[in-house]
């Protein structure tokens, strides 16, 4: 049988036992209450040591060629200073870099920016830069240049480059020619087809519609109806083209 001293022991055994497991949470928490102070610590420094760091203005993306009048994108971002505090920051389009082209924006390096710009409305090459005021310090990036071009609104392709055609016959084999107008960068105002070239004494020639006006970046085509004149030899009309014909607006 157990007798009452045995049964104090234990009582002081575990009494003991308890004492050392509440000593070692509290080193626990201790610990990671150190631990939750290193990493604060080692933030705190990551801070400090890009608060340290020289300001950078860099281009990240800008197209090398526009359209005249375009509107295009340009993103660039600021990192560094002390405390890095962004009062300014802009694209410059020109021939003048003191020519803000950009809405001006501002906030905390290190910040990324994006802007909807307009190219100049002149064809040529034309420097372009981020620029930016941090801690009240001006910062440039490197000299960039985009090429500004002018654009194509439009071309029209035949769906032959030839028609032969005999006495009282329209079109070779009963064939129509498809005369397809094929929008660019967005055209879709009205384009008027005319036959120029056309050998009249011996050709009756006709479009249909004579005018037609293609959705944005669609298409849209017209018919040419060809046929000999009663009374003339049959014979060889040209209509060239073989190549899309770029027109202009």
């Amino acid at each position: 049988m157990v007798n009452s001293g045995q049964i104090g022991s234990l009582q002081n055994q575990v009494a003991s036992q308890q004492t050392q497991i509440t000593s070692l949470q509290g080193s626990v928490s201790a610990l990671q209450m150190s631990l939750s102070s290193s990493e604060a610590q080692v933030v705190a420094l990551n801070q400090q040591l890009q608060a340290l760091q020289l300001p950078v203005v860099t281009m990240l993306s800008y197209p090398s060629t526009v359209n005249v009048g375009e509107h295009f994108t340009v993103t660039w971002n600021v990192t560094g200073g002390i405390p890095g505090v962004i009062s300014h920051s802009a694209i410059h389009l020109g021939t003048s870099m003191t020519d803000i082209i950009s809405v001006v924006v501002s906030g905390n390096t290190p910040q990324t920016f994006s802007a909807s710009i307009p190219a100049p409305n002149q064809t040529g090459t034309f420097s372009i830069r981020a620029h930016a005021i941090v801690d009240g310090t001006s910062y440039f990036s490197d000299l960039k240049t985009i090429s500004v071009v002018s654009p194509t609104d439009f071309n029209v392709v035949l769906s032959t480059d030839k028609v032969v055609i005999s006495k009282q016959q329209t079109i070779s084999q009963g064939v129509p020619i498809t005369v397809t107008v094929t929008s660019m960068n967005g055209f879709n105002s009205p384009v008027t087809l005319s036959l120029p070239d056309v050998p009249s004494i011996a050709v009756a020639a006709t479009l249909s519609p004579t005018t037609v006006t293609p959705a944005a970046n669609g298409q849209v085509t017209a018919t040419l109806s060809v046929s000999v004149i009663t009374g003339a030899k049959g014979g060889v009309w040209g209509t060239r083209p073989s190549e899309p014909i770029p027109c202009m607006s």
